[in-house]
Formats: C-alpha cells, structure tokens, sequence
C-alpha cells in the first residue's frame, strides 16, 4: 500500500476514535439533554451514529491536515538546519500558510 494512502487511512481512523469518544462523553455527561434523547427513544442509536460520522468526517480531515502539516514542519527543519521544537516550529507554519494564502488572495 502507498504511503500516503496508509498515511490517510491512520488519521481518518484516528479521527473517527476521537470522534467516538467525544460523542461518547457528551453524551454520557448529558450535555444539551443528548442522553435523554438517544437513550428514550425507539431510534436513538441512528441519531448517535449520525453524530458520530459527522464529527468522524470532520475530525479525520482535521487529523489528516494536521499530520501533513506537521511533517512540513520536520521538512522545514531538516532542510533548513534549524531545530524548532514543540509548538514554535508549527506556529511558524502556521503563519508562513496563512501569509501565503493572503499573499495569492490579494494577486
């Protein structure tokens, strides 16, 4: 298998445990009255797995974003020499991604 694709494949999945979990936990925490309604009702595991795969899709694409974007940062710092460490290194670009954007927008 291609490494992108696996590479995808991990971080869509990821997204989707993180997903789970977090519908999970509001639920069982009961946030906006959810456990009652999944819970009192006939149909209320299809309104759990909607929630779940729409918050699967949305956090695996994130997952998926922020994996590339963090092996650009190790790109960044093996071709330029520098060490960023922690959070420095992907804030940097972070900002370097959004002046670009801004930068073509105004073009």
């Amino acid at each position: 298998m291609p490494k992108l694709v696996r590479l995808y494949i991990v971080n869509v999945a990821i997204g989707f445990a993180l997903a789970f979990a977090f519908v999970s936990a509001i639920v069982w925490l009961d946030v906006g009255g959810l456990r009652h309604l999944v819970t009192g009702t006939e149909m209320g595991w299809l309104a759990f797995f909607m929630m779940v795969v729409f918050n699967g899709m949305t956090g695996g694409y994130i997952e998926n974003e922020l994996s590339i974007l963090w092996s650009s940062v190790e790109l960044l710092t093996i071709q330029s020499g520098d060490v960023y460490k922690g959070a420095g290194g992907l804030i940097l670009v972070v900002a370097a991604t959004i002046l670009l954007v801004l930068r073509s927008q105004v073009v």
